[in-house]
């Protein structure tokens, strides 16, 4: 997950769950909803990463990478 916000950061430019002091920001990790990219597929891409259902997120930094690369190629 935390990898996620990584990506999603460098593709944004903007912090993602930031809103101030640290109580808010870790309220926002768990109850706010991940702004969409434009880029459709890699916003299907972090999305992923970022799913808050364990079930539902990119299972492995390597899995993420892979996903990655078919996107570069």
């Amino acid at each position: 997950c935390a990898l996620g916000i990584v990506l999603f950061e460098l593709v944004a430019g903007a912090r993602l769950f930031h809103r101030g002091p640290p109580w808010l920001s870790m309220a926002a990790v768990v109850e706010a909803s991940v702004p969409a990219l434009p880029d459709t597929t890699l916003d299907t891409i972090v999305q992923s990463a970022l799913a808050k259902d364990r079930e539902r997120r990119t299972p492995t930094a390597e899995a993420l990478a892979a996903e990655l690369e078919t996107l570069a190629s």
